[in-house]
């Protein structure tokens, strides 16, 4: 090997020290995915590799002349490395260049992906909620014209009622709810109308369901104006003895076919018409609003009279401090009188039963109830806790409990 071969496989083996050196400078963890990375150190290293640096020779007579032999090596190597070099320090620059707007593009695409991620999850939430909605909506209505054919065969299997006597010239009070308005206007349909309007017999009974705990210690109870049967039917899967009475013979003959114990009239007059002190348990839910003034606290007395001693009675009607139950009261056109809870709750106590208490029914969803906005910092300040209570009070009056119930023992 020549002199000259000698020099360029030590300016070779030099070019690859100082590479393991700058490698070796940076850390040994791996950036093979990092593409910037992987081409900024190619620059670097690129950069940091050059033929002018002194040549390296050992002490000695020759030194000198061996200095010299090598700068002439370099500068004649020179010749044809430093073009290679300029070339690579132009790709590893070109090659960041792209590299950075690569990763910005990425970036931006990331971003818009996630934006319209976003947006197709909010769209389809609310695509979703509508659609149960409809759907809802639509099993309600198929839950109506289900009990109105019902009632249909009922109504023709029913015996044609005797004619009624003749009134007599001055009537008494009547003890009834207030029914459809009278004259040439078509009889009111209640029996469609709550089916259609109040919810399914399943969605009454989970919501009555909390009341069989008011009756866990007592027997003999009986549902005043028991609809179509939905508590009547929970007490008895509770092993209660339990019977009802309601005014509305579609009504009756809907629990009759359900195998309930259900007498026909007027709830008044049963309960007046029952033994003293002879139930254990009186239970009514959304009656008491159809009752005119005189009716209500007559009714009332009754049932006081009727329960023996220790006897509950559950009352339960729409919450007229709730604007939207009031909604649900005026779309009724049978209601006599919204009832505040606390009057409701005296004329109660005022019949001489005890313990007498409001529990509130029928709670709005949170997600239907203003939502308290949080604040930045770990300790709420000032404004965050007006905002919060302002929040809580707007929700207390806007969006208070659609029903409540007055219950009392004897």
């Amino acid at each position: 090997m020549t002199a000259t071969d000698n020099d360029i496989a030590t300016l070779v083996d030099e070019l690859r020290r100082e590479a393991d050196r700058l490698a070796a400078a940076e850390g040994a963890a791996p950036v093979a995915r990092d593409v910037p990375v992987l081409i900024g150190r190619m620059h670097a290293a690129s950069a940091s590799i050059t033929v002018d640096r002194p040549p390296l020779v050992g002490g000695g007579p020759l030194a000198p002349a061996k200095r010299a032999v090598k700068r002439l090596i370099a500068k004649a190597v020179r010749w044809h490395v430093e073009p290679a070099l300029v070339d690579a320090r132009r790709f590893a620059s070109a090659s960041v260049g792209v590299a950075q707007e690569l990763e910005g593009r990425t970036a931006e695409l990331d971003r818009r992906t996630a934006d319209l991620t976003a947006q197709l999850t909010a769209e389809l939430a609310a695509e979703r909620a509508a659609r149960e909605s409809q759907v809802a909506t639509l099993e309600r209505i198929v839950a109506a014209l289900t009990d109105r054919l019902g009632r249909i065969e009922r109504s023709s299997a029913r015996p044609a009622a005797p004619a009624a006597p003749a009134a007599p010239a001055a009537a008494p009070i009547p003890t009834a709810p207030a029914a459809a308005p009278a004259g040439d206007a078509a009889p009111f349909d209640y029996f469609a109308f709550e089916a259609l309007m109040r919810g399914s017999r399943e969605e009454i009974a989970g919501r009555q369901r909390d009341y069989l705990a008011e009756f866990a210690g007592v027997d003999d109870i009986l549902d005043a104006g028991c609809g179509r049967g939905e508590f009547l039917a929970l007490l008895r899967d509770a092993g209660k003895r339990a019977r009802g009475v309601d005014l509305d013979a579609d009504m009756v003959d809907q629990c009759r076919a359900d195998g309930l114990d259900v007498a026909h009239g007027d709830v008044i007059a049963h309960l007046q018409g029952l033994p003293p002190a002879s139930l254990g348990g009186i239970f009514s839910a959304q009656l008491v609003e159809h009752l005119p003034p005189p009716q209500l606290t007559a009714f009332i007395a009754a049932c006081a009279a009727a329960l023996r001693p220790g006897g509950v009675l559950v009352l339960e009607t729409i919450n007229p401090v709730s604007p939207i139950a009031l909604r649900n009261y005026f779309a009724d056109l049978t209601h006599a009188q919204p009832l505040v809870p606390e009057t409701l709750a005296f004329l109660v106590e005022a019949a001489g039963l005890r313990d007498v208490r409001i529990d509130h029914k029928s709670p709005v969803p949170e997600g239907e109830r203003l939502a308290r906005v949080p604040y930045a910092g770990a300790v709420p300040h000032e404004a965050q806790i007006a905002a919060d209570r302002n929040v809580d009070l707007v929700n207390g009056i806007l969006f208070a409990p659609l029903d409540y119930a007055v219950v009392a023992r004897a």
